[in-house]
């Protein structure tokens, strides 16, 4: 976002005029580079002479608009959505938002695309309080990548992610403090697939700024690790052998 701020005043000429960021570029950069609430200020106070960044409270009203509604689950120990629907809408509407700034034409009948999937980690830091009792270290995930908005009437691409495999557009569903195991990862998935599966089959209709949008979703659940595999399968531990056929001399051989 500051190299394209850099290069239209290259463009132009003129490194005298200002630029101001809107509240969605703010929240971009922020995002993007993982800045804190005080990396922000800093931001800003290095850039007003030439780059205007939106203030705090515009910035967190924006977040908290943002957000989704959550729970809490597994005695306390973990969150997850309330609702896949409303994770859907809210993005769609935000994709739309943006593509109305580009001056696009959005159809009605669009079509939704995302991967999702899980990851556990270890030996993850813990902060102590008298308000945090949390002592375990571990963390379970359940996370989506957006991967594109389309016209299912023309496949024209109205938004599309150009690092689906980037850390930095995935987002969590459900983060839990337990380590990874099947009873976890059945109760995520019972959790939230059946729903899910509902919305790829029956779509999701909904209305934004007057007007009524047809979405049809897709859902790939491709970000799941080996282990992760083993443990939905009833696996664990056993040792998996892979059989591959090849043709050679007119014969079929397999290894």
């Amino acid at each position: 976002m500051l190299a394209a701020v850099g290069q239209t005043m290259e463009a132009s000429g003129d490194f005298t005029a200002t630029v101001k960021l809107s509240v969605d570029e703010t929240i971009a950069i922020q995002s993007y580079l993982d800045l804190s609430k005080h990396d922000l200020r800093f931001l800003k106070a290095i850039l007003d002479d030439k780059v205007h960044v939106s203030n705090t409270t515009d910035i967190l009203h924006a977040k908290k608009c943002l957000r989704p509604n959550v729970t809490e689950c597994r005695d306390c120990r973990g969150i997850t959505i309330k609702s896949r629907r409303d994770i859907i809408i809210r993005t769609v509407q935000r994709l739309i938002d943006v593509a109305k700034g580009q001056e696009k034409q959005i159809p009605q009948t669009l079509l939704y695309k995302e991967k999702t999937g899980h990851d556990g980690a270890g030996t993850m830091s813990i902060y102590h309080s008298p308000k945090n009792l949390q002592r375990e270290s571990n963390i379970f995930s359940k996370l989506f990548t957006l991967l594109s908005l389309t016209s299912t009437l023309t496949d024209n691409v109205i938004w599309k992610n150009e690092a689906p495999n980037s850390s930095k557009t995935t987002r969590p569903l459900a983060l839990i403090a337990e380590k990874e195991t099947a009873d976890l990862l059945s109760f995520v998935n019972t959790t939230l697939e059946p729903e899910e599966n509902q919305l790829q089959k029956d779509g999701i209709q909904f209305e934004y700024d007057g007007v009524k949008y047809n979405v049809l979703v897709e859902i790939r659940r491709s970000m799941k690790d080996f282990k992760i595999r083993q443990l939905e399968f009833g696996l664990h531990g056993l040792i998996v052998c892979y059989v591959i056929q090849h043709l050679l001399n007119g014969k079929i051989f397999t290894r």
